[in-house]
């Protein structure tokens, strides 16, 4: 019986250190849709954005994002469409969850706009990407433990799918340790998250899906407030917790083959290779 392995080559940024991390992937109808656009980017060798995006307190410092998070926003006020209103340039001394909800905000009117894609403002479309990275990553740093981190690989690539009615099946609103999970493709805040927030906004079902994936190193989670949920989404936006194309949560797409390294020693190994430089797809013979 055969099983298909994802190898994820890290290293740091000088290229003078390695580090790898092997996933077994799942036997699902849904990986093998999944594998179809992963292995597209793989052969022909798409670039990862960014080197790959890396999440959590131990890995971020604060006074460093805020410093990026202002030199962004300068940058996209100078230089955007003409009508769009300006990104607040004003931060507050402590930068809270409904500061970054108001970049978000910002983000998500420009992120749809043809002239960031195709048009007049294609040379602003990395900064308006940095930006949306950059409130992700401060978000991470919020109550976080300091070994917990979260790594995200996004593909220069917009070949996608659209998930079919069987696939929001696999979508779990349970989060462990360890696992290899689907990515957001769809533009916007997802339910669970919105609820977590108590947006004020309709939170956006995912309905698309790429390549790209996440890697989980947070504590595993068991969600359980699906009552509390269910009000908050009837109240609010007449919605019910129980329409699985709603998409809670994450659909897992593989689990870490662990060799007997400590969370501590993991931690230290991918804070010290911060550039995800290649991923390979193996299949192994059991």
């Amino acid at each position: 019986m055969s099983r298909k392995k994802l190898i994820l080559h890290f290293t740091n940024k000088y290229e003078s250190s390695s580090y790898e991390l092997s996933y077994l992937l799942h036997q699902n109808p849904f990986v093998d849709k999944w594998l179809r656009l992963l292995t597209q980017a793989i052969e022909n060798k798409t670039d990862i954005r960014d080197s790959g995006g890396f999440y959590g307190s131990g890995i971020h410092d604060q006074s460093e994002l805020r410093k990026t998070l202002i030199e962004v926003v300068t940058s996209l006020n100078a230089d955007q469409p003409d009508g769009l209103e300006n990104i607040p340039s004003h931060f507050p001394e402590i930068i809270d969850q409904e500061f970054l909800n108001t970049l978000h905000g910002h983000f998500e009117k420009r992120s749809v706009l043809g002239d960031y894609v195709h048009g007049s403002h294609h040379h602003m479309n990395s900064t308006l990407e940095l930006l949306n990275t950059s409130i992700h990553q401060y978000e991470s740093t919020f109550g976080r433990g300091s070994n917990y981190f979260t790594v995200v690989a996004n593909f220069a690539s917009d070949s996608e799918l659209f998930f079919d009615e069987e696939d929001y099946e696999y979508f779990t609103p349970h989060r462990s340790y360890g696992e290899l999970y689907l990515n957001y493709a769809t533009v916007g805040v997802p339910v669970l998250e919105a609820f977590h927030r108590k947006e004020k906004s309709r939170p956006v079902s995912q309905r698309k899906y790429r390549a790209d994936f996440n890697l989980h190193f947070d504590p595993t989670h068991k969600f359980s407030k699906f009552d509390e949920l269910q009000l908050w989404l009837q109240t609010q936006f007449n919605l019910d917790a129980s329409d699985r194309q709603l998409a809670l949560g994450y659909i897992s797409l593989g689990q870490i083959e662990n060799d007997g390294t400590t969370m501590e020693q993991l931690f230290q190994n991918i804070r010290k290779h911060r550039v995800l430089k290649k991923v390979e797809l193996f299949v192994s013979r059991e």
